[in-house]
């Protein structure tokens, strides 16, 4: 029996060591990120029969337990992730809610209200040089604010791109530990201490990315994204890459194609090119087809009446426009060569004009799990899913937006201010428009606005310098260039070249045409101005002759140097049938006024839509403002879920200092009864031995 207490005593005080060890670690721990309470589980000896009594044999420690809710960790995980994309998201956004924020005294709004408002003070006073300087100085504001809204984005762009590459680094860097600690977990050493290490990594890892786990038998656990890419399994991790725009070949086994597609342009949009014919790549009548999707292939693109659009093969020097980009074939190692091997139908290519982030499960297959915004989006979480979309989904669309408002409000002044005359008839004057090719067609010369310019047809008033008298005032006559017998501009007939020698044919010794560098250049005769007297063609917008504005988009948006240089060269009145601009006459102050309440189109990637621009941009700006709402409504609630998700955890396994003192206390106290009980059995057995 007193051997008994000397074993029960014995039990307890081993018990209370471990125990106070155990909680002074907790105590210690108390604020080292990621580690989890322990517990010591005891649990009662086996009963001894003696003399007929179940006798107790003392205490045993079964284990020590480390306190964790694996179910809550996967809660917390999914909910962090999607609190960093909010996070994300809502920082991005804000920035642009900030860009886009007007109030009654400053903002693009106002700015374009001033810039309107000075257009119907010059149709009141068209004359006065102070209401045509105000004009520039309003315009040039106005113009600036477009363009530094429009550079304020792609610079904002540029730091989402620089965060993505440190989040993919840091997710590669978390992955490779993960991988480690697996490798170190199965040799049964630090157990506990590694899978605190595992939790505080796979909790940063799912801030990165949206991830699933697993654990194994052997205390392994395999990481996956949510739509099942393997990120760590066992003792091996996968490598995530942002990688810059490019092109993927899949050309069909057989295929005789050896050469490569290129692109020219950014587009938010991914391309499949799919040919539905072999053949070479040099445009002619026996050249390869293909077809276009924007969907991987679900849908492909199609011409107005619905029937799909077919494109012919080509090289660098006939490049295909495709929606946002442009398409051409060539060599495999310069772009700018032909193409040497013919295509093969079938062949595919996907063009991809922005950086991607991939997934590669070795050095040579990869997975782009960019989100896309549809049913399929390949990331659902994380700071990389927020980063991509606001690049994407977000700010891609508000300069896409905004580029398509400059464009738009370039050729409709433009448009207005051509057909016009201004208080000086000209000598010279140049286009501030470039055609890339100048004896092809106009509609395939690649200038900026060639797909506006129209069949039709413009004037030009020529007047003696001395005398102010007009000489002649007539439009261009095309009917002797090739081909011949069409008096007027035919923009899928004319050239550039055939502009220019049709001017010259028009007005020979008195105004003479050329080309300057893809740019059209008049010059009067000597004692000679001229001035434009109409155009229903565009041709004159489409080649910045006679402008206010410069600039093909929202990057480059400004005054035309012309204007901007002589205020005298603002067009407010216009020529009338006798060849005269008379003074004080506003016709084309009018118009140009008048486009404030004007419904235009506007054109963003193959779609359009129709609308004043008042309207126009007071949408975009609510739409920046209620997606920015949107943004931090989300990241506000996420954050509230995952702040009880957190609390839920700690009350499991986080370290409370009071408690563990408590329980360090009765474990002392524990530790003093055990050393009473061996006094006490002592004591016992003296008096046995004293009784003999």
């Amino acid at each position: 029996m007193l051997k008994n207490m000397y074993a029960i005593g014995s039990s307890l005080l081993y018990s209370s060591q471990i125990s106070i060890n155990v909680y002074g670690q907790n105590v210690a721990n108390a604020s080292t990120p990621g580690y989890r309470r322990r517990t010591v589980n005891n649990e009662a000896m086996p009963y001894i029969n003696e003399g007929g009594y179940e006798i107790g044999t003392g205490v045993d420690v079964q284990s020590l337990c480390r306190r964790f809710d694996n179910f809550l960790a996967a809660q917390q995980r999914q909910k962090g992730g999607d609190n960093s994309m909010w996070e994300a998201l809502n920082g991005n956004l804000s920035a642009m809610d900030n860009l886009f924020k007007d109030s009654d005294s400053k903002g693009l709004t106002k700015a374009m209200m001033d810039f309107w408002g000075d257009w119907q003070k010059l149709c009141e006073d068209p004359d006065t040089p102070a209401t045509r300087t105000s004009l520039l100085g309003k315009s040039e504001t106005f113009f600036k604010m477009i363009r530094s809204r429009y550079e304020d984005m792609q610079s904002q762009t540029r730091m989402i791109e620089k965060s993505i590459a440190q989040e993919t680094a840091k997710a590669n860097s978390i992955m490779k530990r993960l991988a480690a600690i697996n490798r170190d977990i199965t040799q049964g050493l630090n157990v506990d201490e590694l899978k605190d290490e595992r939790d505080l990594l796979l909790g940063k890892l799912s801030k990165i990315v949206d991830i699933r786990t697993s654990e194994k038998s052997n205390n392994q656990m395999e990481v996956m994204l949510r739509t099942g890419q393997t990120l760590v399994s066992g003792t091996s991790s996968y490598e995530l890459k942002f990688e810059d725009p490019k092109v993927i070949n899949s050309v069909l086994d057989g295929s005789s194609f050896k050469d490569s597609l290129y692109f020219k342009g950014s587009s938010n949009h991914e391309y499949t090119v799919e040919c539905i014919s072999g053949g070479p790549t040099d445009g002619s009548g026996g050249a390869a087809k293909f077809r276009v999707s924007t969907d991987g292939g679900k849908t492909w693109l199609k011409n107005s009446d619905g029937t799909e659009k077919v494109f012919t093969a080509d090289g660098n020097s006939n490049r295909i426009k495709v929606d946002g980009i442009e398409i051409w074939f060539g060599s495999a190692n310069d772009s700018t060569s032909p193409a040497t091997t013919n295509l093969g139908k079938g062949d595919k290519f996907v063009v991809k004009p922005k950086s991607n982030l991939y997934w590669y499960k070795n050095s040579s297959s990869s997975e782009d799990i960019t989100p896309r915004g549809d049913s399929l989006d390949r990331l659902g979480g994380g700071s990389l899913a927020g980063l991509l979309k606001a690049r994407d989904k977000y700010i891609g669309s508000y300069s896409k937006k905004i580029d398509a408002f400059a464009k738009s409000l370039i050729w409709e002044v433009n448009y207005a201010h051509s057909q016009g005359a201004g208080r000086k008839h000209f000598t010279s004057l140049l286009g501030t428009y470039q055609a890339e090719k100048t004896n092809v067609p106009i509609a395939d010369s690649k200038l900026p606005f060639a797909d506006r310019i129209k069949a039709g047809n413009f004037s030009i008033a020529v007047y003696n310098s001395s005398t102010g008298d007009n000489v002649v005032n007539k439009s261009i006559d095309f009917s002797s260039i090739n081909p011949p017998g069409i008096a007027s501009f035919d923009p899928a007939q004319h050239s550039l070249e055939d502009v220019r020698d049709a001017i010259n044919a028009s007005f020979p010794g008195q105004v003479t045409a050329s080309i300057d560098n893809g740019k059209l250049q008049l010059s009067a005769a000597s004692g000679m101005s001229f001035s434009f007297a109409g155009d229903t063609s565009g041709l004159l917008a489409g080649l910045g002759v006679n402008t206010f504005v410069s600039g093909s988009g929202a990057d480059d948006i400004k005054l035309n140097p012309m204007v901007k240089a002589d205020n005298d060269y603002i067009c407010a009145g216009h020529v009338n049938g006798a060849g005269e601009v008379n003074e004080g006459d506003n016709t084309v102050a009018k118009v140009l006024a008048a486009l404030e309440d004007k419904k235009v189109p506007f054109f963003m990637e193959g779609d359009s839509t129709s609308s004043t621009f008042q309207h126009y941009l007071s949408d975009l700006v609510a739409s920046v403002g209620a997606d920015a709402a949107a943004a931090d409504s989300s990241r506000v609630s996420t954050k509230a879920q995952l702040k009880y998700l957190d609390e839920q955890q700690e009350s499991v396994g986080g370290v409370n200092i009071k408690e563990e003192m408590i329980r360090m206390k009765q474990a002392q106290q524990n530790y003093q009864n055990a050393s009473k009980m061996i006094q006490i059995a002592n004591d016992m057995y003296d008096t046995l031995l004293a009784l003999k």
